[in-house]
């Protein structure tokens, strides 16, 4: 019998739920399983259809915007920048790359709850076997989830099954006639497209820790920043000082 009538015959005469349970223990013996969390869940959904592009900007814009988005954060301490040009010349790059590491664990979050982790954890693991991988594969070559296609009219997930063999099609239904894959066939595009403002809105990012090494050093370089008074500057080295990771 081919797979694909004994997947059409399971589906008949013990329905859905079987099908889904047969499906889930395809996977864990067709190298799909994997010990995930769902961070690492999340991530793989972050890195296969949230174009590069947006990444790419944001991290842009924060190199851009570093000392707003400092001058902000001290300013609630009653610090003032005084040399805007000194201060922006003593922000190295690693507080860019640092701010987008908390914006991946943001938007990371925001995967996570769209889906629920339960449902992203069985996406992920559809996603890590051959059949999905192949998905993933044809989606980058065709340019499904490009920010140049972004006004394109429809969902991409619905042209995946022209490009797959009967085989590999019928695992693709297998997965979407279940709970997660029905979710992630309804609610993946709508999600991609609720998190790009999400990555590209300045304003979502999350407060940078003043915590920071080089922000220390900062305040202690005469000239660059004004405090209420000297005893205010040393009170918040120590305690800058004291929370460094």
């Amino acid at each position: 019998m081919s797979v694909i009538k004994f997947l059409a015959t399971t589906c008949k005469k013990y329905g859905k739920q079987m099908l889904r349970q047969i499906l889930v223990f395809t996977l864990a013996f067709s190298g799909g399983a994997v010990l995930a969390s769902p961070q690492d869940d999340a991530e793989l959904f972050m890195r296969h259809f949230i174009d590069q592009y947006y990444w790419d900007s944001a991290y842009q814009s924060n190199r851009r915007f570093s000392v707003e988005i400092y001058e902000s954060a001290l300013r609630e301490r009653g610090v003032v920048i005084l040399d805007r040009g000194r201060f922006t010349e003593l922000m190295p790059e690693i507080a860019a790359d640092e701010a987008m590491e908390r914006l991946e664990i943001r938007v990371s979050g925001l995967v996570i709850d769209g889906y629920g982790p339960d449902h992203l954890s069985e996406i992920a693991a559809f996603l890590r076997t051959p059949t999905g991988r192949k998905l993933l594969s044809i989606a980058n070559e065709n340019d499904f989830f490009s920010h140049s296609l972004r006004e394109r009219q429809g969902d991409p997930i619905n042209e995946w099954g022209d490009y797959l063999s009967p085989l590999e099609l019928a695992r693709y239904k297998a997965f979407t006639s279940s709970a997660a894959g029905q979710i992630f066939v309804d609610q993946t595009q709508t999600l991609r497209r609720s998190l790009i403002p999400e990555i590209l809105g300045i304003g979502n990012w999350p407060d940078p820790p003043l915590n920071r090494p080089y922000i220390v050093e900062i305040i202690k370089t005469d000239g660059v920043l004004s405090f209420p008074n000297p005893v205010a500057r040393q009170s918040l080295i120590r305690e800058l000082s004291a929370a460094n990771p």
